[in-house]
């Protein structure tokens, strides 16, 4: 599928200029680049159309001038009515599921594909302002060949005047890509993939593949150990001592930590979780006690009493 640009070509007359300094820094996760891939190829494999285009929106939290993408999720919008249609009704009930499985994260933006926007995305950002003020736009350009740099870009939008007329126009902000563990994990996995003629494989998998099926050898050889050793003294085997040997001088090679300071801090580390364990069950247990105590008072204030309240 080939990124129609030719709607792209009005894109300096909704761009701010240079000058203008943006407002606000970004952070970006991997994830949100890894989902927006697979929507598009999901999207390439069951579609036909040449002009068609994916969008979504893009979720996380603001501190400050500081926001963070954290997560996307695919919305739907219906480009076959000669100006593209956002299903708010699809994009609020989407909204709400996510806020039901955390409250962590808020709409930050939506996103498409292509390089710099144009109309189209004006009309689709429009119709989310009427929802939101001032979303996110961010933009993967699918046919971009870049060697170092990803092909996405962040715009946000300001308010300026065009023809003695305030008109919405978008600048370009950059950004700072943000990972956490598990992240970095699947980013390894795939930037690690290599192509062959028949199927892709991952140098990491290899890797994790090879360190399973050595340890998966030593299990054998071991447990085979083990079962001459059983053997021998149930007397189903006769003794060898060469053998025997052998298998005692390789035991004697085996780290076993018997150390009087490693059997102190193992017992420290043990008794400081323990702690930890016992602290936490005592907080939850103060706090419960402080609303049973307040809810009681308030009970026993509306019952009418000018006494002094139930504990206090």
């Amino acid at each position: 599928m080939q990124i129609d640009d030719s709607g792209e070509e009005p894109s300096s007359k909704i761009m701010a200029p240079s000058s203008v300094s943006p407002s606000i820094s970004v952070l970006l996760h991997p994830l949100v680049v890894m989902n927006i891939s697979d929507h598009f190829m999901r999207f390439l494999a069951q579609e036909s159309s040449e002009d068609s285009q994916i969008i979504g929106a893009l979720i996380g939290t603001q501190k400050g001038r500081t926001v963070e993408i954290s997560n996307s999720y695919e919305l739907d919008c219906n480009f076959n009515t000669g100006k593209p249609f956002l299903n708010v009704d699809y994009f609020k009930d989407r909204e709400e599921k996510f806020r039901e499985l955390t409250d962590e994260f808020m709409f930050i933006g939506w996103y498409t594909i292509g390089s710099s926007p144009n109309e189209t995305d004006l009309n689709i950002h429009q119709q989310f302002c009427q929802i939101y003020d001032s979303p996110l736009l961010l933009k993967l350009n699918p046919n971009c060949n870049y060697a170092t740099n990803l092909p996405v870009a962040i715009f946000e939008t300001v308010v300026d005047a065009v023809d003695n007329q305030a008109k919405i126009l978008f600048l370009e902000i950059p950004y700072t890509l943000a990972t956490e563990d598990s992240e970095r994990i699947g980013v390894d996995h795939i930037a690690k993939t290599s192509y062959s003629e028949t199927t892709s494989t991952s140098s990491a998998a290899d890797n994790l593949l090879a360190q399973y099926n050595a340890i998966k050898m030593l299990h054998t050889r071991v447990k085979l150990l083990t079962d001459y050793v059983k053997a021998v003294r149930a007397g189903k085997l006769s003794y060898k001592h060469e053998i025997l040997r052998d298998i005692s001088s390789m035991c004697q090679r085996l780290p076993i930590a018997k150390s009087k300071q490693f059997t102190v801090e193992s017992v420290n580390q043990y008794n400081d979780v323990l702690l930890m364990a016992c602290l936490a069950a005592i907080t939850q247990g103060c706090k419960n006690s402080d609303e049973f105590i307040t809810k009681a008072n308030d009970l026993y204030e509306a019952s009418g009493h000018r006494m002094r309240t139930f504990f206090y």
